[in-house]
């Protein structure tokens, strides 16, 4: 299930620069750092478990399979297909 920021401070009863204030403070990362950490972490178990980097970033909330390789790169320091073989 995916939700927006404002829908979480709306849901919160606040603005959403204080919730991103707020969840920064605490985690010491910004939501959307958060949100695409887990889902390179949920496409590195895909592609464990057998799943194409493609079907990995499907599942897995990314546009498309450039969208997850840039992020995979950026957070694990290699690419979805290297990190399969």
């Amino acid at each position: 299930e995916t939700f927006t920021i404002a829908e979480a401070a709306a849901d919160l009863s606040t603005h959403r620069s204080h919730l991103v204030r707020v969840f920064t403070q605490t985690y010491g990362i910004a939501p959307h750092q958060y949100v695409i950490g887990r889902r390179v972490d949920r496409a590195r178990r895909l592609l464990l478990t057998g799943h194409s980097p493609a079907e990995a970033a499907a599942q897995s909330g990314f546009h498309d399979q450039s969208h997850l390789t840039r992020h995979f790169r950026r957070t694990l320091g290699t690419t979805p297909g290297v990190f399969a073989a």
